[in-house]
């Protein structure tokens, strides 16, 4: 027994000695990294603001725009955005739909012609488990309707370069499912201060007390992109010492000439 437990160490260590390299040349090969976040969400809680809110609809013409600044530390390469919501528990989810987004530069205020927009394509949209709060009473004395915590990821039409040491703005507009139960998604809390949350009410921007939670996805400056000719044997080898790995710890062990039940 205590020889079968050796060999179960000494099988994990040298796999773990073997994927870790995989990883760390991965990683610098420029695979997509946070180049940016805000700080984590907060949990929903009875002094949430929802007061602006991306809604249901078919036409992002007429979507609610929230913007939240940001400055990199580095010179970067932005690919896509993740980013979390709270919605009402009203058995329905506000997950995002649509999605349009903007980068602009300097000012303290998004102005001017961004860095670049688009519609983005939206890989997911989904109900975090554990992060919601049921029904309570407002300090306005009336009972309100639980919130729960949505995560939602994007991708960008494009890369976007970006300088390290400039104020930026993300700009987003949104929609959810129209035909939900009081779908709406209103833009979660960060849990650290810094940045500036705007809404835009007609052609002007108002602050709104607070920052939202968001994390950029990309490459930093100067990593080179790997080529699909080098990546896939990569991804192809660690799958195989994987499936190689899991064959050898199922094998059955034989000590002192017994067979182990």
């Amino acid at each position: 027994m205590i020889g079968d437990r050796r060999i179960q160490v000494d099988e994990s260590t040298t796999m773990k000695r073997f994927l870790l390299p995989l990883l760390l040349l991965a990683t610098s090969s420029g695979w997509a990294v946070s180049i940016y976040s805000s700080g984590d969400f907060k949990d929903p809680s009875p002094s949430t603001d929802t007061s602006h809110r991306w809604t249901g609809g078919f036409d992002l013409s007429a979507a609610q725009v929230l913007a939240e600044s940001f400055t990199l530390s580095s010179a970067a390469t932005l690919n896509g955005v993740n980013l979390w919501t709270y919605d009402s528990n009203d058995g329905s989810a506000g997950t995002l739909t649509q999605v349009g987004y903007a980068i602009y530069a300097g000012g303290t205020q998004p102005g001017g012609t961004p860095v670049d927009s688009g519609f983005g394509t939206i890989t997911s949209s989904d109900i975090l488990a554990g992060h919601r709060i049921g029904d309570f009473v407002g300090s306005d004395g009336h009972l309100h309707e639980g919130l729960q915590t949505i995560a939602t990821s994007f991708n960008l039409v494009r890369p976007i370069s970006l300088s390290a040491g400039t104020t930026y703005w993300l700009a987003v507009s949104a929609l959810t499912n129209p035909f939900g139960v009081n779908n709406w998604a209103a833009w979660a809390d960060a849990n650290t201060t810094g940045g500036t949350f705007l809404a835009r009410i007609g052609d002007a921007w108002s602050t709104v007390a607070g920052d939202r939670a968001f994390v950029l996805q990309g490459s930093l400056a100067g990593a080179a992109v790997p080529e699909a000719s080098a990546t896939l044997p990569l991804l192809g080898l660690g799958f195989a010492a994987l499936i190689l790995f899991g064959q050898r710890i199922e094998k059955p062990r034989f000590s002192g000439g017994a067979k182990q039940q």
